[in-house]
């Protein structure tokens, strides 16, 4: 499966249904009410003007239901995020939710239970998600020489290949 679906995945049923209804219900008005008016537009000028900026709004509403799943995948205040793509204008909310959003959690590979990727260890067991300094106690990365926090030369792991 592409990575595109993967994503398409994370947005709720509901915001699909939404997306559909709201475009097709008011796509119908404008089309059939509003302006088959006497001397109103040609055909295919009533067909863009109702069809078009309708596409946007579902593709709106399909962002912010994006929002919502994802922010709920990562474990972050879902119905905030949401409310803040909703009613910050311009799509700036869902601007703002693309650069601050936390990154994927992580399975703990003991409990495999999904913890956030900043944390050090498990909270769920306790086991080590990264590498930490003996001397501070502070997450190192793995091929670091020295501790970036304290300077303590780290160890390297050993390997049994003969």
């Amino acid at each position: 499966m592409s990575r595109f679906r993967e994503e398409l995945r994370v947005i709720p049923r509901t915001a699909w249904f939404l997306a559909i209804l709201i475009s097709v219900s008011i796509s119908s008005v404008l089309y059939f009410v509003i302006f088959p008016l006497p001397g109103g537009p040609p055909v295919w000028l009533r067909l863009y003007l109702s069809v078009v900026p309708l596409f946007f709004i579902g593709v709106w509403i399909l962002l912010v239901g994006y929002v919502y799943g994802d922010a709920r995948r990562r474990k972050m205040r879902h119905v905030l995020w949401t409310l803040l793509a909703i009613f910050i204008p311009n799509g700036i909310g869902a601007i703002l939710y693309f650069v601050m959003r936390d990154p994927l959690p992580s399975p703990c590979p003991n409990c495999r239970a999904a913890a956030p990727a900043n944390f050090t260890f498990c909270p769920f067991c306790g086991t080590a998600l990264k590498p930490t300094c003996a001397q501070c106690g502070k997450s190192v990365e793995r091929g670091w020489a020295n501790c970036a926090y304290c300077g303590k030369r780290l160890e390297q792991p050993t390997s049994n290949a003969a």
